[in-house]
This record gives structure tokens, C-alpha cells and sequence, in this order.
């Protein structure tokens, strides 16, 4: 559905009627200034098409102009389906609707009253209000083509609209579960799950809840019985085990009797052979001390004089090396000094290098100075000459004086009324008509020129008047003519009147011509039209700055270039070459750092040397002092060990009888321990186990009995409580509840299985006709705002719910994107959408101050789209900033201030 033209008067603030139209097929711009009504001619399309006219309520009454008793009235002319027809509405007072259709170039009843607005509503939406004006979720198709004020947003669709879309994508299904079989399946689900899918609880819980509970029971009280019965069978199992661990306990009691006597005759042989090897162990060790401590002092005396006589040839060679290390000292030295001499030398050329680093850089300084400057004054005079033709622009539009559209209207209504009033007066006025055969002199008595009038022979003469004319032929006749009485007087006052106000209106333009006139309004256009544009080029030069601050920053850039040009005057002729300057200071500090780096080197070499021999002579002196000392230590030490009147000698012979003493002792030792060995086991220990042994399997045995007596009464008391009928009876509950819960498990699971399945292919096949509608908003987001954002991902309800970057592999919510951002991405869906509706029959596209957010780059990108998206839609733009839809090709402007100043008149 397109619309060709909107008529409205008493609504809201359009208190007379205002006629706008005829639209064409493609981009239309209604534009206006704040509050004078654009967006009241949106509401009263928007209740033509989808409201009852007997609707009521405080909504409606608001629409009555404030503080007057008029009538809101609304008529829209509309194509639909190649059909053209006009719909009438008025509301509140006597309220009316006529629905006509255009039959051989004439309008002609088709409905009226409910039937009208059944029949035009039928056109957008099958989903009308309960009660009250339409909301948006009533709006039908309208949901995706209108935008309200400011609001790009897609909300929730109701059902007929994504049924709409579906159908003509070739998909036939619903985003709802409309179908008797659907609605049967869901109703199943529901009575089972909740709408998060989990299974319901509490009072509402389906049987199986009940029946799982109950099998938790049963099986409760049959691992109950199943634990009496365990009981019972362990319970006599022990009583056997318990009467055969005493009998085995008495048994175990004689045999251990019989075994310790026999153990305490062998234990008693043992105790006098380990008493006598205790003896010959204390001897061995006597004489294995003595033999220790004299091969001990024999080695040492031996190993004393041997390390002396190495220490004192070690001395000796030490004390030939520290003179020859001296020497290499002071070589050292000098050399580490003449090095750091060096350094010292090669460190004091940094200030030459600073001073070629200071001028390279100071020059780059300047010659970004200088091109700021140039760029600068290049603008300045751009601004300048903007400036003047601007100046220029204004010049030849106040010496130009000409009517503006209002005045110029009423002129040529004036001019109308003076042509209308003259064409009536003639009719009024009497014509007689005299054709003389002679000269002849005729006086006019009566008529509109009274007087004495020459007719010249053969040539007619008029002679007009009213309500008669009388005219006398000297000497021949007087004439009298008279016609039906109509007063000419009063169309001679609306001629007068007529021409005294043009007059006032076209004197001070000095012509009263109308064409002329028109051409001097046009002109005047012109000339406004070459002024917005000088104003134009002129902010865009200015950049949102002043003159003054241009010309300030100007001043601040030149304070700064003469600085410059205090310390290098000879710049102002020959600027400097940066880039050599640069070179010449980068290779001055290469050459510093690598002479500063070389003698470094050579200092830590040095240093390195000097400190290694001054190590190696104070190791050398610490090696000479502790050579020293151990000479003398050693001396000491082989006087304390050799007393006056021993020698090597003595000692040697005193070792080697100690020797023979400490073997001969060993050798009966090891006699009497063979005789141990033969022994298997410790008899001692062995008769200290028996008699543990025999009392404990004594205490066995009365435990065992005791515990036989307890667990006879405990086994008594069990057969007495029937565990094993308990449990037949236990199990056979429970496996007639889990039968019963594995039925209706399969029943609900049967249920849910199915509910699923459902609602997967209804995704599987939403996800499939969205695809186009993807493909085709994702394509036109990107020429709006580039590549960055990716491709939008749509919904069920197709409606955006995220986009999918290029850069990332993760979707990115839309509360991420800017506010201009989300605009486009809204705009993209809707004519995407809208394309899908309108691709058999054109419709209607309502833009209603939209894109407040969007930068001026983007927005010319948007109307290259609304220009391909008009070959194929009508789109309607309702906006107070005309000048930014001004580049739309074959697009139609409408004023709505000048159309309601001219409906005033």
C-alpha cells in the first residue's frame, strides 16, 4: 500500500485543513520546524488506517485541539494492489467513515461506518485493539514500515506480521504453535514442564513426581528388611564360627603347653654359651682398642713427616714466585690507567654531539612550523574569499527586491480579482453600437463617458453604460438603450479595491506585471539558495572555529616561527634540510657511541687483567703465609707425637704383639658364637612367646564361649522378627512402582521428545527464511557503516539480536554498538523487511525524524540506500533538518509551514 495524499484539520495543533500530496511512488520529505504538526500528520494517518472512528476514551479526546470545539477530521487517498481508494474519517463529534474506490476516474462508495474501518484495517494488520487507539503491536506490517519519532527500534512483532513475512519467503509455518496437533502437544508439555523445560514441582507436580517419591519409600523399608535379613544370615553364621574358634582355642591350649617345656630345657644350654661369649667379646674389644689406638698414632707420625717434607718444597717454590708477580702488578696498572685516560678523553665529545642532536631537531620544529603556517594561511585566504563571496552573495540579494511566496500569492490573488471583477462589469455594461454614413457629432448624455463624441463616417462607434446608455445625433435622432437592471457599481468598488491593494503590494518592487514579479521571486530563491551554499563553504573552512580564533592561532604559529628564526636567522632565506641534519647528528652520536664503547672496553679489559693479577698476587702472599704456618704446625706436631727415647722402631714391634693378642682373642670368640649360631631360634625368646601365646589362647577360648552365649539370644531375637517375608513383600512394592514410573516416564519423555522435536524444526526452518533477511540487512549496514560491525544475526521474531564481527568468531550485543551505530543497523533491518513485504505490491515507508545520530559521512551513504530502496518502496520522511535529505535525486519536498500559513489565508 502506497499513499497519494493526506488531508487533515482539526488535529491537535492543525486547526484548519491542510491538503499534502499528491506523493510520488518513490522518496518524499515532509519537512517543518519544531511543533507545527509533522508528526500529527503521521498519528492522523496512522488512525485513518487502523482506528475505529467510534473509538473513545481520554487518548482519543486528545487529539481535539486545545481549548476549541472542533472536530477531528482525516482523509487519505491510498493504492492498494493496483486499486486506488479513499478513506474518510472524523471522530469524536458525529463521527464518520467512508471507504471509497475509484471506478472510471471517480471516487465511489464502497463501505461505510464499521465496515470502512474493518476494510481498510484489514489492508496492514489482522490483529485490531480490544479497546482504544491502536499500539504498535496492532499496527500490523506497519510494526516493520513505520518508524514512530525518533525511534528506529524494531519491538516485539506480533504473530501476523512474522506470519506475513514468512509466507512471503516461501515458508509456511507460524513463530507460534497455531495448529490443532501444536496446541495439543503444547497443552501436554505444559501440564508436565515448566517454560524453562524442568519438570514441575509442588502442587502442580505430575504423578510421576508422587510415584518417585513412594519408590524412594518402598525401597527405603526394603533395604530396611534386606539389612534385618543380612543380619539373621551373619548372625547365625557367627554363632558356627564362634563355637569352632573355642573348640580351636582348647586345642591350640595343650598343644602350647606341651611345646614350653620342652623349650625351657633348650633355653637354659643357650643362656650359659651367650654368658661365656659375652666374656670373649669383652677381650676382643680390650685388645682391638689397643691395636686401633697404636696403628693410629704409628700413621699419623708417618703421614706427619710426609706432609712436612711437601711444605716445606712447596715454601720454597712460593717464595721464588711472589717477586716475578710483583713485577706483573705494576705492568697492570699502568696499562688500566692509560685507558681510563682513554675513555675520559673520547667522553668529552658528547657536547658536540647534543649540540647537532639540539639543531637537527630544533630544524624539524621549524619546518613543521613553517608548513603549519603555510596550510594555515592557505585557509585564512580561502576563508577570506569564502567570506567575500558571501558578502557578495548578501549584497546582491538586498539590492534585489522582490516579493517573498506569501506576498507573491496574494498578488497574484489580487490580480485574479481585479481580472474577475473587470470581466464582470463588462458583462453588465450596455453596448450601443452606431455606424454613421456621414460625419457626424454625437453627444452622450447617459453612459460610462458623458460628452460630445466625432463618429467618423462608415467607422463604428461603442458607446457603454448601465443600466442604460442615451445618445443624441445632432439634428437627427436621439437614441436610448437599456437592458436587464444589474448594478455594475458594486463590481467597480472590487475592481478599485482590487487594485488599490496591488498597487500598495507592487509598489515597492516598481512593476506590477505578474510575470515579472514571479521572475523576481524566483531570482530571490536563487540568490538565498546561493547564500546557504557561501555559508556553507564558509563553515566548512571554519571547521566549528571563529575568524578571529583562526587568525589567533595564526599569530601563535608566527610568534613561534620567528622564534625559531632568533637562533638561525639564515633559515628565514634558506630553510635547513632536515633529513641531512638528522643523518649528520645520527651518524656524529654513531661515531661517539662506538669510540665511547671501544675504549670502555679497552678500560674493562684492563680492569679486568689488573684485578685478576692483583688476585693472583694476594692468593700467591695468602698461599706464602699459609705454606709458613703449616711448615711450623707440622714441626710441632711431629715433636708432641714422638716422646725423648722412642723411635719408629719401638712402635712398630709394640703393634705387631698387640696384634697377635686381638687375633688369638677373636678366634675363641668366633668358636663359642658358631656354637650360637647352630641354634635356630632364640630358645629365651622362643619360651617368652610360648607363654604368651599359652595365655592369650586362655583368654581366647573364654571370650569365644561368651560370645557364643551372646550371639545364640541375638540370633533368637532376629528369627522372631520374620526378616525374609518382610523383604519378599519389600521387593515386590517396588518393583510394581518402578514398573509404573518406567510407563509413565515413557509417556512424558514420549511428551517432551516430541515437544522438542516440534519446536527444532520450527527453529531449523525460522533460521532458514531469516537467512535472506540477514544476508540483505548485513549487506546494507556494511555500505553504511563499513565492514567493522559484520553480519547482523536475526532473531525468531526477526527482530536483531546481536552482530557477528569479522575480527572475532563470538556474536556482540547490540547495547555494545553506539547509538548511531544501533540507528543504521535498525534502519538496514527495516528495509530489508520492508523489501520482503513490498516485493509484490509497493509499500509505504514512514521515516519520522530518524538518524539524529548519525554523522554526516554516513548519512550521505544512507541516502544512496533510500534512493535504490525507493525504486521498489514509497518512502515518507518527516523532518525538521530538510537541508540533509537536499542531495536525494527525483525526491518531492513539501513545506508544512508554508502549506498551513497558505490554509490560514
Amino acid at each position: 500500500m502506497i499513499v497519494r495524499s493526506i488531508k487533515v484539520s482539526g488535529w491537535r495543533c492543525l486547526l484548519d485543513e491542510v491538503t499534502l500530496g499528491p506523493f510520488k511512488d518513490g522518496i518524499n520529505v515532509i519537512h517543518a520546524p519544531n511543533g507545527t504538526g509533522k508528526s500529527r500528520i503521521f498519528e492522523a494517518l496512522q488512525r485513518a488506517l487502523l482506528d475505529g472512528h467510534r473509538v473513545s476514551g481520554r487518548d482519543v479526546e486528545a487529539i481535539r485541539p486545545w481549548g476549541r470545539a472542533l472536530t477531528p477530521r482525516v482523509c487519505v487517498e491510498f493504492v492498494h494492489s493496483g486499486q486506488e481508494y479513499r478513506v474518510t474519517k472524523q471522530f469524536l463529534d458525529s463521527p464518520i467513515a467512508l471507504l471509497e474506490r475509484k471506478e472510471n476516474g471517480t471516487y465511489r462508495r464502497l463501505a461505510e461506518g464499521l465496515a470502512a474501518d474493518e476494510k481498510t484495517r484489514e489492508i496492514l494488520t489482522k490483529n485490531p485493539p480490544a479497546r482504544g487507539l491502536a499500539r504498535p503491536e496492532n499496527w500490523g506490517l506497519a510494526q516493520i514500515l513505520w518508524a514512530s519519532q525518533g525511534s528506529l527500534a524494531i519491538g516485539a512483532l506480533s504473530g501476523d506480521v512474522i506470519t506475513d513475512i514468512q509466507h512471503m519467503l516461501s515458508a509456511q509455518l507460524s513463530s507460534t504453535p497455531t495448529g490443532p496437533v501444536e496446541k495439543r502437544i503444547e497443552d501436554l508439555y505444559q501440564q508436565f514442564f515448566t517454560a524453562k523445560g524442568k519438570l514441575k514441582t509442588g502442587k502442580d507436580a505430575p504423578s510421576l513426581t508422587h510415584l518417585r517419591d513412594q519408590l524412594a519409600e518402598a525401597i527405603q523399608q526394603k533395604h530396611q528388611a534386606y539389612e534385618q535379613y543380612l543380619a539373621l544370615e551373619e548372625s547365625s553364621r557367627r554363632v558356627e564360627d564362634l563355637r569352632s574358634k573355642r573348640t580351636q582355642a582348647r586345642h591350640d591350649t595343650d598343644e602350647i603347653s606341651k611345646a614350653l617345656k620342652d623349650a625351657r630345657i633348650v633355653a637354659e644350654g643357650y643362656r650359659k654359651l651367650v654368658g661365656e661369649r659375652d666374656q670373649r667379646s669383652e677381650q676382643v674389644s680390650s685388645t682391638e682398642a689397643q691395636y686401633k689406638e697404636l696403628k693410629q698414632r704409628n700413621d699419623l707420625i708417618k703421614a706427619t713427616v710426609k706432609e712436612l717434607d711437601e711444605s716445606q718444597k712447596a715454601l720454597q717454590s712460593l717464595e721464588k714466585e711472589v717477586p716475578l708477580q710483583d713485577k706483573e702488578v705494576q705492568v697492570r696498572e699502568k696499562q688500566a690507567a692509560q685507558r681510563k685516560a682513554d675513555l675520559e678523553n673520547a667522553r668529552k665529545g658528547r657536547d658536540a654531539v647534543d649540540a647537532l642532536a639540539q639543531i637537527s631537531d630544533r630544524a624539524r620544529r621549524f619546518n613543521e612550523c613553517r608548513k603549519e603556517l603555510q596550510k594555515l594561511d592557505d585557509r585564512i585566504a580561502k576563508i577570506k574569499k569564502a567570506e567575500k563571496a558571501l558578502d557578495d552573495c548578501w549584497q546582491k540579494r538586498n539590492k534585489h527586491v522582490a516579493p517573498d511566496s506569501k506576498t507573491l500569492r496574494m498578488i497574484q490573488k489580487l490580480a485574479k480579482d481585479r481580472d474577475d471583477a473587470q470581466v464582470r462589469i463588462e458583462a453588465s455594461l450596455i453596448t450601443l453600437e452606431i455606424v454613421p454614413n456621414k460625419d457626424s457629432l454625437i453627444d452622450i448624455i447617459t453612459g460610462e463617458t458623458t460628452g460630445s463624441l466625432t463618429a467618423k463616417a462608415g467607422t463604428p462607434t461603442q458607446i457603454q453604460g448601465s443600466p442604460e446608455v442615451v445618445a443624441e445625433l445632432q439634428k437627427i435622432a436621439r437614441i436610448r438603450a437599456w437592458g436587464p437592471l444589474e448594478s455594475v457599481e458594486k463590481y467597480r468598488e472590487l475592481k478599485l479595491k482590487a487594485e488599490h491593494k496591488l498597487r500598495e503590494l507592487t509598489e515597492p518592487f516598481g512593476i506590477s506585471d505578474i510575470e515579472e514579479l514571479e521572475a523576481l521571486s524566483e531570482k530571490a530563491k536563487k540568490l538565498d539558495g546561493s547564500i546557504a551554499e557561501a555559508e556553507t563553504k564558509l563553515q566548512t573552512l571554519l571547521s566549528g572555529q571563529s575568524s578571529d580564533e583562526v587568525l589567533q592561532e595564526r599569530s601563535l604559529l608566527e610568534t613561534k616561527y620567528q622564534g625559531f628564526l632568533e637562533a638561525q636567522p639564515d633559515w628565514d632565506k634558506t630553510p635547513p634540510d632536515t633529513d641531512t641534519l638528522e643523518a649528520q647528528a645520527q651518524d656524529t652520536r654513531y661515531a661517539f657511541i662506538s669510540e665511547v664503547e671501544q675504549c670502555e672496553s679497552e678500560w674493562e679489559k684492563s680492569q679486568n687483567a689488573l684485578s685478576a693479577v692483583a688476585s693472583q698476587k694476594e692468593t700467591l702472599s695468602r698461599r706464602l703465609e699459609d705454606a709458613r704456618k703449616t711448615v711450623n704446625s707440622l714441626t710441632e706436631r711431629r715433636g708432641e707425637l714422638i716422646a725423648k727415647g722412642e723411635s719408629l722402631k719401638k712402635l712398630e714391634t709394640d703393634l705387631q704383639r698387640v696384634t697377635m693378642a686381638w687375633d688369638a682373642a677373636r678366634a675363641r670368640y668366633q668358636e663359642i658364637d658358631d656354637q650360637i649360631q647352630k641354634y635356630e631360634d632364640n630358645p629365651v625368646a622362643l619360651v617368652e612367646r610360648l607363654e604368651a601365646q599359652l595365655e592369650s589362647a586362655r583368654k581366647d577360648s573364654d571370650q569365644a564361649r561368651e560370645q557364643e552365649i551372646r550371639e545364640e539370644a541375638r540370633l533368637e531375637n532376629l528369627t522372631a522378627q520374620g526378616p525374609y517375608s518382610s523383604l519378599v513383600v519389600a521387593e515386590e512394592r517396588v518393583n510394581q512402582l518402578e514398573q509404573e514410573i518406567g510407563h509413565e516416564e515413557l509417556r512424558i519423555e514420549s511428551i517432551k521428545l516430541l515437544h522438542d522435536t516440534v519446536a527444532a524444526c520450527r527453529s531449523n526452518a525460522i533460521a532458514a527464511v531469516s537467512k535472506p533477511v540477514e544476508e540483505k540487512a548485513s549487506r546494507t549496514l556494511q555500505r553504511i557503516a563499513g565492514r567493522r560491525l559484520g553480519k547482523i544475526e536475526i532473531g525468531e521474531a526477526f527482530i536483531p539480536a546481536s552482530v557477528m564481527p569479522e575480527s572475532i568468531e563470538e556474536s556482540v550485543a547490540l547495547d555494545n554498538l553506539s547509538g548511531g551505530e544501533q540507528e543504521q543497523l535498525y534502519l538496514a533491518t527495516r528495509l530489508a523487511l520492508a523489501e520482503v513485504l513490498g516485493k509484490d505490491d509497493r509499500q509505504m515507508v514512514v521515516l519520522d525524524d530518524v538518524l539524529t545520530a548519525t554523522d554526516a559521512r554516513r548519512l550521505a551513504r544512507v541516502m544512496g540506500v533510500l534512493e535504490e530502496a525507493a525504486q521498489q518502496l514509497q518512502i515518507l520522511v518527516l523532518t525538521c533538518h530538510p537541508e540533509r535529505y537536499r542531495a536525494l535525486k527525483n525526491t518531492q519536498f513539501f513545506d508544512l509551514e508554508n502549506l498551513l500559513q497558505e490554509a490560514a489565508c
